[in-house]
């Protein structure tokens, strides 16, 4: 990779579809309507994620044409000693980060992540990774509340089976708590995301040995682990591409992929994130340590033309 580029890595995902009879969903459509026709200002696309926090989602920047609709997400909140985010800074259809970095002065806030996403009538691609897909599904229901009507958006991630390995030869996927393989890396956000599975699986066992005293207090203190066995066979008249839907409906709900592994027929032993489709891309980083952001979406226009070839 050349010393001027940033590698980014770009995760896939299928818009799920609910109106019976439509060819795609209709969120393009009701994303370029809402950005391009209704002229709102950055102001009207604040989120505040919590009464109790300061904390906000906003698409702060976007495009959009008859082929995809480009988003720049920002996760925003005051900076330290300020009591909250002026209103005057979102008074335009559209705001960049320069323009709350005055030069001399402190920015009154910060943003904690900035991230992109594209999509058209079939597909989803961005870089924010699946353990933190929902918070984009959660902005845009939002932002999109008063003309979705009953429908709800959602994405369901695309998966690609490793090189001479085909999905039907999947036999069973484990689900487990990846927080007893290496303690030092653990965060506590994986600490909650793989605790639901052994919750879940201790649960069964208090409910089917309750006569065991010693069973609750061995949870607590971790002294047993837990994992979900899944077993998958697929139906000899089933179609590879509804396949793939199904496991890709599957993985949904999975947040933490390192915690699961798939077993294909032979005993080869595949890791969640390896059956996620992905595609890494390089872009140019510029003098203010930013990213090309025409190059990033070229790079996503290319993605979902792949995906499109290959629906």
């Amino acid at each position: 990779m050349a010393e001027n580029n940033r590698a980014i890595t770009l995760y896939a995902y299928e818009i799920e579809n609910e109106e019976i009879g439509a060819a795609y969903s209709d969120l393009m459509e009701k994303l370029a309507a809402k950005l391009l026709i209704q002229k709102e200002t950055a102001g009207d696309r604040r989120l505040n994620l919590n009464k109790e926090s300061k904390e906000e989602d906003l698409l702060s920047d976007y495009s959009a044409n008859d082929k995809y609709v480009f988003g720049v997400m920002w996760r925003i909140a005051p900076a330290i000693g300020s009591p909250s985010i002026p209103d005057g800074l979102f008074d335009h259809e559209k705001i960049q980060m320069s323009e709350i970095q005055n030069s001399g002065d402190e920015s009154p806030l910060i943003c904690k992540d900035h991230s992109y996403f594209s999509v058209n009538k079939h597909f989803l691609v961005t870089n924010i990774p699946k353990s933190r897909i929902k918070s984009l599904q959660t902005y845009l229901n939002w932002l999109l509340e008063a003309t979705r009507g009953d429908k709800i958006y959602t994405f369901t991630p695309k998966i690609e089976a490793p090189h001479g390995i085909l999905l039907s030869d999947i036999k069973n996927i484990v689900v487990k708590d990846p927080t007893f393989k290496n303690k030092k890396k653990k965060t506590e956000k994986k600490e909650e995301q793989s605790h639901k599975v052994f919750k879940f699986a201790s649960d069964q066992l208090l409910s089917l040995l309750k006569e065991v005293p010693d069973l609750q207090q061995m949870i607590e203190k971790k002294i047993l682990s837990a994992q979900l066995l899944v077993k998958f066979t697929k139906p000899s008249k089933m179609e590879d591409e509804d396949y793939k839907k199904l496991l890709g409906a599957y993985m949904k709900p999975i947040c933490d992929t390192d915690g699961v592994t798939f077993t294909t027929k032979n005993g080869k032993k595949i890791k969640g994130t390896e059956i996620l489709l992905t595609k890494l891309v390089e872009v140019e980083i510029l003098a203010n340590k930013g990213i090309s952001e025409p190059a990033l979406i070229l790079e996503m226009e290319c993605f979902l033309r792949e995906l499109n070839k290959n629906k």
